[in-house]
């Protein structure tokens, strides 16, 4: 488990802090204190009860003592808006948005989400922005309302672009045409024909759901021969430059 530490935004470098181990820490109104240990996340370890479950404690007079925020399930990452403690807990099933007075008591429940926790909250003092499923929600506590927030990426969106992997890794065989113009290509169990030096690649046969095997050009150049599996067995198959297929099943491979 990590140390709590602070960093001056003005002089740099941490110090660590005297509370220490934790993984998430807010300060609040008067010196009020609120530290999490063990997570803060409680979807890695949803519903958990153990003794490693979120658990947050409180000092909220600013006094130095502190007290354990009793919940039967786990607690993270303390927030203070105004004279409240908000945080996420699970103890009543789907992790939600609760909050309590700063003396650990008077706990509220805000959101009714269920599917997906609540995740990743922050605050401005103002607003709480947090993660439910794919969607970023914004809380105002004032309303008590939750929005969904509509994000817009502008973007090249490179992900999306058709993308072509080297051939060359996935030739199951291979074999060049009488003339020497062509050759004829299985790859990845599809038949193809493609020029050596310019023109499109033709494909052969099914598009999709049959496995071809051992392509060989027959004298003449004018039909080709493969092993195929479109009828649930290995079988030859003459395939011609036409686009006509005759299926050899007399023929023992």
């Amino acid at each position: 488990e990590t140390m709590l530490h602070a960093v001056s935004a003005h002089e740099g470098g941490p110090r660590a802090l005297q509370w220490g181990r934790g993984t998430g820490i807010s300060w609040g109104p008067a010196g009020a204190v609120a530290v999490c240990r063990h997570t803060d996340d409680l979807a890695r370890w949803k519903r958990y009860r153990g003794g490693r479950a979120g658990v947050i404690w409180l000092d909220g007079a600013g006094d130095g003592q502190f007290s354990r925020l009793i919940l039967d399930g786990g607690a993270a990452n303390p927030m203070f808006i105004g004279q409240r403690l908000w945080f996420v807990s699970d103890h009543e099933s789907y992790a939600n948005l609760y909050s309590c007075d700063l003396r650990g008591e008077d706990v509220r429940k805000h959101t009714e989400h269920t599917g997906f926790y609540v995740r990743f909250p922050s605050s401005d003092g103002r607003l709480i922005v947090y993660c439910h499923g794919a969607e970023l929600y914004v809380h105002d506590p004032s309303t008590g309302v939750s929005s969904v927030v509509d994000v817009a990426l502008n973007s090249a969106r490179t992900h999306r672009q058709r993308l072509f992997a080297p051939p060359s890794v996935h030739i199951d065989g291979f074999d060049l045409h009488p003339d020497g113009h062509s050759m004829a290509i299985v790859l990845r169990g599809k038949l193809f024909e493609s020029g050596n030096w310019e023109g499109p690649v033709l494909q052969h046969g099914e598009e999709h759901g049959v496995r071809y095997r051992l392509p060989r050009w027959l004298v003449g150049g004018q039909e080709l021969l493969v092993v195929s599996d479109a009828g649930g067995e290995e079988a030859f198959e003459l395939h011609g430059s036409d686009g006509q297929t005759e299926r050899l099943d007399g023929l023992d491979i």
